[in-house]
């Protein structure tokens, strides 16, 4: 087999040096270290003060880093990233022939998503053969508190949505919940019926319909989602479509081991009883 991918002789050093020193900045973030400032990435690199700046000014313009006030976070672009790097893994292996069978069910998009930081990132999409199709990616990244395959992460995981009660909810329609005390009620909501339905508050034009997937130790890895268009979308279509995607949910977990009364985080929920009360 040939490659189109040459060894790196002949390399420029300066662009060598560049891309050494932007790793380095990169390296500087950990679980330990989410957030820094640039007084912190300086003295964690030892990089020159118009060095650093410029690097993470470049980052920053290209979603590599986040910037919130005076301090810089992984951004999306890595996360996106990560996704694709995953595709692959055993929990997509394990989830892809349950969506195949969600969407030959239904006939609508089916997808999974993981938690990554304050997102969730879809990690495998199965498209519907309809017309009108959602544009729906691998890699995909969206704010938790945004639509349904997001907002059963956080009812179901503690840490996540106490990290979402103490940040600014990020608005990108019209619909998007921004106030944190509408966000509780969905919450609680969704730990009572063990699923979710949203419309068009992550893109204009789409509903969708979400379930957990837990892991053996009931800790809650993915959720499982159908992505609708709105014109397929109505709130009665939707209610019809919630014991396919809970029977998908409940496959899934079982797979992985789960089995009611393993629940971790959750204390007011019944994860372990995902049906259309």
């Amino acid at each position: 087999m040939t490659s189109d991918i040459k060894p790196a002789t002949g390399r420029n050093p300066g662009t060598i040096l560049v891309l050494r020193k932007t790793v380095a900045l990169l390296r500087a973030f950990s679980h330990e270290r989410p957030e820094l400032s640039l007084p912190e990435l300086r003295g964690l690199t030892g990089l020159p003060t118009t060095t650093c700046q410029r690097i993470v000014a470049n980052l920053v313009a290209e979603q590599v880093l986040e910037r919130s006030g005076d301090r810089f976070r992984i951004g999306r672009s890595v996360l996106e990233w990560a996704a694709v790097a995953k595709h692959g893994t055993p929990l997509n292996r394990i989830l892809s022939g349950i969506l195949h069978d969600l969407r030959d069910e239904t006939g609508e998009t089916a997808c999974a998503f993981t938690p990554e930081g304050r997102f969730r990132v879809c990690i495998e999409v199965v498209p519907t053969m309809l017309p009108v199709r959602p544009q729906t990616y691998v890699g995909q990244t969206v704010p938790l508190h945004i639509g349904a395959g997001g907002k059963v992460l956080l009812a179901f995981d503690d840490d996540l949505f106490a990290a979402a009660q103490h940040e600014e909810l990020e608005k990108i329609t019209e619909k998007s919940i921004v106030d944190h005390d509408q966000l509780d009620i969905e919450i609680q909501k969704i730990r009572k019926t063990g699923y979710s339905i949203s419309s068009e508050e992550g893109s204009s034009g789409l509903t969708g319909v979400a379930v957990p997937v837990f892991e053996a130790e009931g800790a809650v890895v993915a959720s499982i989602a159908l992505s609708v268009p709105l014109q397929r979308g109505t709130r009665q279509r939707l209610r019809s479509l919630v014991p396919f995607v809970t029977a998908a949910g409940k496959k899934a977990s079982d797979r992985l081991g789960y089995h009611a009364g393993n629940e971790k985080a959750v204390q007011t929920g019944s994860p372990g009883h995902l049906q259309d009360r």
